[in-house]
């Protein structure tokens, strides 16, 4: 059993302290079917500049969009649709059965690219570069312009720095950097633009800032990375190099708690936090309650059930 339940903690505080943000259950959406609204396999999400949300869903082979706190809007067509990013200028990325397609904020189709790879993840960063990872085929990350021409690629398969295992979430910063969550390593790391390692974090366990099995990854305005943690069914956050902020979530089927969560997206405004919540079939987000005084260093922290 995972984090959520019954924890009993150990902490050892160090003169240096921060104010780390709080976030609490706010609203849920979604049930278990084909209908508007309903999910198969909720997988992916993101949220537009104007708010609205974006969720793939790989078995029912689609995408669905609504407003900011659940209401249907519309949906499209898209085969084993996996990750789902949209642009500052307003283009949804989808990645799918080794192609990149790309529609307006409606599901007009625009384009496509394939290559040999089998993007899982796709994000956008700021300057519209296009940046997806391949967690099965090559085990790396490639880059390419906003309508597809390949730029590069870096990583291969491996277990040391710069190296991947089953990368399964991509994000960027707004200053370019960008940051990939290992599901088969069970850490972040984050990269230049262009690929060069600034730095890494995270090892296996179910203590703050471990992970079991990260997928999605998402960065809010002002630097927080958040990280579904899917196997310990909640969501980690951290600072931008990595210092662990809090987390959220716990396993279960009720508000705020999650079974195998494989996706998580920030508003533009920061203040809210979408997470897909796979097997209890829905999306649930949480708001921003205020702020948290955490300490620099945590110490053991025991879960008293697996």
């Amino acid at each position: 059993m995972k984090k959520g339940l019954i924890v009993i903690g150990v902490v050892l505080v160090v003169a240096a302290a921060w104010a780390a943000p709080v976030y609490k259950y706010a609203g849920m959406w979604g049930a278990r079917g084909t209908g508007n609204g309903q999910f198969l396999s909720v997988f992916r999400i993101a949220v537009a500049p104007d708010g609205t949300v974006y969720v793939t869903d790989s078995r029912a082979s689609r995408v669905q969009y609504f407003t900011s706190t659940g209401s249907y809007l519309g949906q499209w067509p898209v085969p084993n649709a996996s990750g789902v990013d949209v642009s500052p200028s307003g283009v949804v990325y989808v990645a799918n059965q080794g192609q990149v397609r790309y529609f307006t904020l409606t599901g007009s189709f625009l384009g496509s690219w394939s290559n040999q790879s089998s993007p899982l993840d796709v994000a956008v960063a700021p300057n519209g570069t296009v940046y997806t990872v391949d967690a099965f085929t090559h085990h790396r990350v490639e880059y390419f312009t906003s309508t597809g021409s390949f730029l590069g690629s870096w990583g291969s398969i491996g277990f040391g720095p710069g190296e991947f295992l089953w990368p399964a979430g991509i994000a960027v910063l707004a200053n370019g950097t960008v940051y990939v969550a290992e599901n088969g390593n069970d850490r972040v790391q984050y990269f230049t633009p262009t690929g060069s390692l600034v730095g890494m974090w995270g090892k296996s366990g179910e203590g703050p800032g471990e992970f079991d099995e990260p997928n999605g990854i998402d960065i809010s305005n002002s630097g927080i990375v958040f990280v579904a943690n899917t196997y310990n069914h909640c969501v980690d956050y951290f600072t931008s190099t990595g210092s662990f902020l809090g987390w959220f979530g716990g396993v279960g089927e009720g508000p705020g708690q999650f079974v195998l969560n494989h996706g998580v997206a920030v508003s533009p405004s920061d203040t809210r936090v979408y997470v897909t919540d796979f097997l209890n079939a829905r999306v649930q987000y949480f708001d921003e309650s205020g702020s948290a005084v955490v300490p620099q260093s945590l110490g053991k922290v025991k879960a008293l059930f697996r």
